[in-house]
């Protein structure tokens, strides 16, 4: 024998009011607290350069370099400025970590001179760094459509796609990051689909007045044999068993006659 009961709620819903376009974020890499120089005593560096005159300039020298048989030149570096070719420095350690230089063949540095050289190379790399930070020009960028959609759901609490946005799939840099401002332009075209994104946005947040009270009611059921021992939905509390969890925009502000049917 089946049963069926019939209850009925009635809903007052009031709509945000509220009208925003979201273009364009700026996104600043702030620097963080400049650190100050290494205490530490400054090393001598002419046991270094003794260093890069035994294993190095043999090969890395002016002449050579002019030939094209090196790609830089140790004559024109000092060690006692080593923040001045920084570039070129941080190259060396990571060569000289991978024992990659002095090359096969060559006269090369027991482990423990090879150690000695490389920590104080990054020691004084360090040093420089602390001492000019520079942490690069900050860029403004779009928000991505995904940082779009979030702050749409944050501020009105709706939730959209990218299908009512019609936004295209966002550019990806060559480490394929997509927060990237290089490739996060806005063009002619996709400011045109920004303005259309944000009129539908605005209807959806502020509601559509033209709509009666007697529009179209939505019904929503569950398949009469569907197995409810278990929890049915994500948005439905865990432990939970059975039931059905529903998303509803209501369109406009006002009383809503809610009506649940239940069977057994």
């Amino acid at each position: 024998m089946r049963e069926e009961a019939t209850m009925t709620w009635r809903l007052t819903v009031w709509t945000a009011g509220l009208l925003v376009l979201i273009g364009t974020g700026a996104y600043a890499q702030a620097a963080g607290p400049q650190l100050p120089p290494s205490r530490a005593p400054a090393e001598s560096a002419a046991p270094h350069a003794t260093f890069l005159g035994r294993y190095c300039l043999a090969c890395h020298n002016e002449r050579l370099l002019a030939r094209g048989t090196v790609p830089v030149s140790f004559e024109e570096l000092t060690v006692a400025d080593v923040g001045a070719g920084a570039e070129v420095w941080e190259k060396v350690v990571r060569k000289l970590h991978a024992r990659a230089m002095p090359p096969a063949g060559r006269p090369r540095p027991d482990e423990e001179t090879y150690d000695g050289f490389v920590t104080w190379l990054e020691t004084e790399l360090d040093r420089a760094a602390a001492a000019r930070p520079d942490p690069g020009r900050p860029a403004v960028r779009r928000l991505t459509s995904a940082e779009y959609i979030n702050a749409i759901r944050d501020l009105l609490a709706l939730e959209v796609d990218e299908e009512t946005l019609l936004f295209p799939a966002d550019d990806v840099d060559e480490q394929g990051f997509a927060t990237n401002a290089d490739v996060l332009s806005v063009s002619p075209a996709l400011f045109e689909r920004y303005l259309v994104a944000a009129n539908r946005i605005s209807r959806l947040a502020v509601g559509d007045p033209t709509i009666g009270p007697g529009f179209a009611p939505a019904t929503y059921s569950t398949p009469r044999l569907l197995y409810q021992d278990d929890r049915m939905s994500e948005d439905l509390p865990f432990g939970s068993r059975g039931g059905m969890a529903i998303r509803y925009h209501f369109p406009l502000d006002g009383q809503y006659d809610v009506r649940i049917r239940l069977r057994r």
